[in-house]
């Protein structure tokens, strides 16, 4: 299994060469292999049923200071989805 970030929240800034997007808030895991997954979609549901932007080329840092702590159980099996 893959898992990629999704935010809640993110921020922009504007560049000489136009707008930037970044995630900002609470890093959610969103499942590469999982039904609700569209490898081009903008946005998504995180393993815990939250509704997310996801940042496909990113990946999902469970020990991030910001990972979101249902998240982090579900997937080292510690919870269950939902």
């Amino acid at each position: 299994m893959g898992y990629v970030l999704g935010s809640q929240v993110e921020s922009m800034a504007l560049t000489d060469t136009g707008a930037e997007y970044e995630p900002a808030g609470t890093s959610h895991a969103v499942d590469t292999e999982s039904e609700t997954f569209a490898p081009d979609a903008v946005v998504g549901y995180a393993v815990c049923g939250t509704p997310v932007r996801v940042w496909p080329e990113r990946p999902f840092e469970a020990d991030a200071a910001n990972a979101h702590d249902r998240c982090v159980e579900i997937i080292a099996g510690e919870a269950q989805p939902g």
